[in-house]
């Protein structure tokens, strides 16, 4: 299981989450205005994550600048980058390379493809975002429960669903805390030092002296692409129905496969061997439902 899919895959559900809360807060749902004028918040990370992150915001222009190692299966990898995030661009260094590319931003491809569509449309792509969101996170763990409350200060708006449990700065849209396991991750993330309206170093939100950020193309494209299935899928009238029936088929296939597992175990001793193979099986089964869902 590669580190890529996994993150992949945390990314989709994030989204999914975004998109089962009401969809009104503006015109156009993709379009989000800047949290802050300036800031500077910093992280550290916990359990299946070890690390630190610092995120700048200045203006339009956000630049998280993450040291963290992630340890799945035995496996340790270390995730060294800077992730610059503009209107029109998002930008990856990874630092441990001294390489960056770059894209356009999906949540701008996504805002151009919701506005090429009718009222009508828009109105059942709202509809099916909230529907549908919630009914895959039923799936994957049950529906989110939202409540109020504040941390280090600040009004947040707890949701806990799929074992992990956030706190997002109301208003803001900027996750403060984050805690849970998913697929056997232990998934812990709080902010530890908040500063609102403080000067930031212009050198941090561009990518280092020497490093030339190259345009991958075929990732754009991709981006490009996955918009503009995404909005077709959440414009279609019948949306929900059909994901009903492919989570119908996602959960027997999940029966029969854990029913095989079951079958093959019998008589086996349980060591740690086997606790990794079952941990493995459990983040592909994920992998695979986001797969049939969205027709990767």
């Amino acid at each position: 299981m590669s580190f890529s899919k996994v993150i992949r895959l945390l990314t989709c559900l994030a989204l999914l989450s975004v998109l089962a809360l009401p969809a009104a807060a503006g015109e156009n749902p993709f379009r989000m205005p800047p949290p802050f004028k300036s800031a500077i918040i910093k992280f550290s990370y916990s359990g299946s994550q070890s690390g630190t992150a610092t995120t700048y915001f200045k203006g339009d222009t956000r630049a998280e600048h993450k040291n963290v190692t992630t340890k799945v299966m035995g496996i340790s990898n270390q995730d060294k980058q800077i992730v610059i995030t503009q209107p029109k661009r998002i930008t990856h260094i990874d630092l441990k390379t001294g390489k960056a590319t770059y894209t356009g931003n999906y949540l701008t491809y996504l805002a151009q493809e919701y506005e090429k569509l009718s009222p009508a449309e828009k109105k059942q792509v709202k509809k099916n975002s909230e529907d549908m969101g919630n009914n895959f996170m039923s799936m994957m763990g049950g529906k989110p429960s939202i409540t109020k409350g504040t941390y280090k200060g600040k009004p947040v708006d707890i949701m806990s669903t799929m074992g992990i449990t956030s706190y997002t700065w109301r208003g803001k849209q900027v996750v403060l805390k984050q805690s849970g396991s998913i697929m056997g991750m232990q998934m812990n993330m709080k902010a530890t030092d908040i500063a609102v309206g403080v000067p930031v170093p212009a050198d941090k939100l561009k990518p280092p002296a020497g490093i030339k950020p190259v345009f991958n193309q075929e990732a754009d494209q991709k981006q490009r692409e996955m918009a503009k299935h995404i909005m077709n899928m959440l414009k279609d009238p019948d949306a929900v129905n059909k994901q009903n029936q492919a989570m119908q088929d996602v959960k027997r296939q999940s029966d029969e496969a854990k029913a095989q597992q079951q079958s093959q175990q019998q008589g086996q001793q349980q060591g740690q061997q086997q606790g990794k193979e079952e941990q493995g099986d459990a983040v592909k089964e994920g992998l695979n439902a986001v797969k049939k869902l969205l027709n990767w």
